[in-house]
């Protein structure tokens, strides 16, 4: 992880590699560029992080990217706020991850979809922001959820149409900006473990056949409330995954992502609160929701080689965790972050700045 010079309004130094009680063996993957920790907060706190660093300077020591959704900081913000916050952040040497989309069904193909946002990229950049890259709002998902309005025959044929169109859609990306890093993200177990070994291994085969890049890490989005449940999963396939069952099959696609030199992205959240009134009513219900998550995928033997603390719960138009800063306050999604990192994160391997 990084230390982190902070000079706007006054100066921090902060070396995150201290703040972990975790010791492990190195992950496989060099994760310098692409984010070791990530902090993807929920909508409208943007200003709020820009314009109070001083509430999370741990936070801002052990992160090292902040992802928001692209349409998201191009609706809420004015261009002047983003402006301002897209100074902030380069002051501070944080960079920008945008989640995009690459098929949605307000577009329908890969083509489509690029055209349609990228606009939006262009104005951040002409505002300041730096943007080390984007991620993939889980493509082939959005395929399978929205069969009539992709019109095709079968699940087969919606998985062959999603790997085309999103190498086609990763090619123009890569067209237009060779730096950025691009990655897909995809669900379990909406999907089964091998479907989604079996849609990392199509899209890169795609991406080589089209002679672009591929992915520079693969992500998860553990829906990890179902395990323990009678569950059926998007192709009509019924399964009950135990705790255990459901930690092993995700660190099976870990295992599959570093046997073909893949890095493997994870991101950690609070899946067991929107179902339960209890945690609603806790206030620390989202920090107790993703440390059952870190232990269970510890227990497991997992080691992502990148960790995503991600929330985009709402209920009844309450985003949670309800309270974002101080880091100081145990109720706050920051402390979360110091705390999930001292406990689940061990020191990042390389060195230097990441």
């Amino acid at each position: 992880m990084k230390s982190v010079v902070v000079g706007v309004i006054f100066l921090l130094v902060f070396s995150a590699c201290g703040g972990s009680d975790v010791e492990e063996p190195e992950p496989t993957a060099n994760m310098d560029g692409l984010g070791y920790v990530w902090m993807m907060p929920k909508k409208g706190t943007f200003t709020e992080f820009m314009t109070q660093l001083d509430q999370w300077p741990q936070t801002l020591g052990i992160i090292d990217i902040i992802g928001f959704a692209d349409h998201r900081l191009f609706n809420d913000y004015s261009a002047e706020e983003r402006e301002a916050g897209f100074a902030v952040m380069n002051e501070v040497g944080l960079s920008l991850a945008m989640e995009v989309g690459a098929l949605k069904e307000w577009a329908r193909t890969g083509t489509n979809t690029f055209n349609a946002q990228k606009p939006t990229w262009e104005v951040f950049i002409e505002e300041g922001a730096n943007i080390a890259g984007i991620v993939l709002d889980e493509p082939l998902v959005n395929v399978t959820i929205f069969p009539n309005i992709y019109d095709l025959e079968d699940d087969e044929a919606r998985f062959e149409y999603a790997v085309e169109e999103t190498a086609e859609f990763m090619r123009l990306v890569r067209e237009d900006y060779p730096d950025w890093f691009i990655a897909c993200i995809e669900a379990f177990p909406f999907f089964s473990a091998d479907y989604v070994i079996r849609w990392i291994d199509a899209l890169e085969a795609r991406l080589a056949a089209k002679g672009v890049r591929g992915q520079e890490f693969f992500r998860l989005d553990v829906d990890w409330n179902a395990f323990g449940k009678n569950y059926t999963n998007a192709l009509g396939e019924s399964s009950l995954l135990t705790w255990e069952q459901g930690w092993l099959e995700v660190k099976r696609i870990e295992d599959h992502c570093r046997s073909i030199g893949l890095p493997f992205s994870l991101i950690y959240w609070a899946a067991s609160l929107p179902a339960s009134q209890i945690l609603i009513d806790d206030p620390a219900g989202w920090y107790k929701g993703i440390v059952q998550m870190g232990e269970g995928y510890r227990d497991a033997g997992g080691r992502p080689d990148q960790y995503v603390i991600q929330t985009w719960i709402e209920i009844n138009g309450v985003g949670f965790p309800e309270k974002t800063l101080p880091e100081t306050d145990p109720h706050s999604f920051t402390y979360s972050i110091v705390e999930f990192n001292r406990q689940f994160i061990p020191v990042y391997p390389h060195g230097g700045n990441n």
